[in-house]
């Protein structure tokens, strides 16, 4: 079975933003920089909550102690609680994540 029924989009979004925000980066491009991804399948991810394995697992690379139970599922399990403080006192930018409403 894959991680689809088992992940928050909604969650994953924010916390892909909140961590990007805790580690001080300015923006999604130079997080995408950062991971040595393309720019717009970072951003991708971030928007959407679409977190694929294999980036997860970049990120988990880059930020040591960033488990993939946290990116996926929210969970805190296994972490070092300075990087989980960290994390839970960053807001994640809510301006972006504002869903339009459908035209009738």
């Amino acid at each position: 079975m894959g991680l689809g029924g088992l992940r928050d989009q909604e969650g994953v979004r924010r916390r892909l933003a909140r961590l990007r925000a805790a580690m001080n980066i300015p923006s999604r491009p130079a997080m995408a920089h950062l991971l040595a991804v393309n720019d717009i399948t970072y951003d991708a991810a971030e928007r959407t909550g679409n977190l694929s394995l294999g980036m997860a697992l970049l990120i988990r690379r880059k930020f040591p102690g960033v488990t993939l139970d946290w990116l996926f599922c929210g969970s805190p399990s296994g972490m070092p609680f300075d990087l989980f403080q960290a994390l839970s006192e960053v807001r994640a930018p809510e301006g972006h994540f504002k869903r339009r409403r459908a035209r009738l």
